[in-house]
């Protein structure tokens, strides 16, 4: 194969994972649903642990932590879906600006858990800007920036505090 011949088959697998995608977000709408119904919590720490480790499994361990990777990311686009649907049964522990401006964060993360990960994949989501990060010794420190009027933005910031409290 040639590289134009590489690329096509890319392009072939790509539609394949967008027609997936739309329906796992489908079905991940519907988790949100059943969700709001009970109260339950969007963030499963003991589901996402279980899931990376059976979609991993059988995986070359060269490959192992990529695979990880993708499937918390997916699972982090998800539950960014889900706090913006929830919004307003979730209320934050800080203020954040109704416009233009910055909040200040601190958390409790360890970088290596994809935690961290997913929650600045949410602001990046939400068209915040990262200003600043201060990690030492489990602790994160970070200030983010921009339009806090979207419920994007706000559900972000939700995710955010939920997933590192």
């Amino acid at each position: 194969m040639n590289l134009e011949d590489v690329r096509q088959e890319i392009d072939r697998i790509d539609g394949q994972i967008k027609e997936l995608f739309l329906q796992r977000m489908q079905l991940a709408d519907q988790v949100c649903q059943i969700k709001k119904e009970t109260g339950a919590p969007v963030y499963a720490p003991e589901r996402e642990r279980e899931v990376i480790c059976m979609r991993s499994d059988g995986v070359d361990a060269s490959r192992v932590p990529f695979c990880r990777a993708f499937f918390q990311q997916l699972m982090g686009i998800s539950r960014t879906c889900q706090y913006l649907e929830m919004e307003e049964r979730n209320r934050t522990r800080i203020e954040i600006p109704e416009g233009e401006g910055s909040v200040e964060l601190a958390l409790c993360c360890k970088p290596a858990d994809g935690r961290l990960a997913a929650c600045l994949n949410a602001a990046a989501l939400a068209g915040l800007s990262l200003d600043r990060v201060h990690m030492e010794g489990g602790r994160c420190q970070m200030r983010l920036s921009g339009d806090f009027s979207t419920k994007l933005a706000k559900a972000a910031i939700l995710q955010i505090i939920e997933e590192t409290a």
